[in-house]
């Protein structure tokens, strides 16, 4: 599949082999949804606290569930929701801690965490790992073409051959 850009040059997707790298991309987005939660759950708990006249049937109350056991039960399951995301965070965060310590190159590890788990931006990693544009296509290309994070390798002989 081939996008065109503004200027008619076409971009052809890069294929990414790498099982692993899905994995880490996951975690931002989960991240997101229990931040969500957290904010639906304090929105809940303000408006428990500030029912006026929805406490019982008073008149303007409309129909529907009113009171502190509509609230408690709107909380209830926010906190239920947010639970199961925690779980599910927690357990993504074990594994993409595994991948990355599973990667021996202390620059690779370090590009993943950075690009892949957090979520940064091409030039934002470069200047962080104060990284060239060669070195840092040479490491993405590495990880996208290794099977996992285990099998990325990075020599600096390697490395060095190939700019020559």
């Amino acid at each position: 599949m081939e996008k065109e850009t503004q200027k008619g040059k076409r971009i052809i997707p890069a294929r990414v082999r790498n099982r692993d790298v899905r994995k880490l991309t996951r975690i931002p987005g989960l991240m997101s949804e229990i931040t969500r939660l957290e904010q639906q759950r304090a929105w809940q708990y303000d408006r428990m606290f500030s029912i006026t006249q929805h406490l019982t049937g008073m008149p303007g109350g409309g129909n529907g569930d009113k009171g502190y056991d509509a609230a408690f039960a709107a909380i209830s399951e926010t906190d239920q929701k947010h639970g199961e995301q925690v779980t599910e965070y927690a357990r993504e965060m074990n594994e993409a801690e595994n991948i990355l310590n599973s990667i021996e190159d202390t620059t690779v590890r370090a590009f993943a965490a950075l690009m892949y788990l957090c979520g940064r931006s091409r030039n934002q990693t470069m200047r962080e790992l104060c990284l060239t544009e060669w070195e840092f296509r040479r490491i993405k290309r590495a990880i996208e073409n290794a099977p996992d994070m285990a099998h990325v390798s990075i020599r600096a002989q390697d490395m060095a051959s190939e700019r020559e």
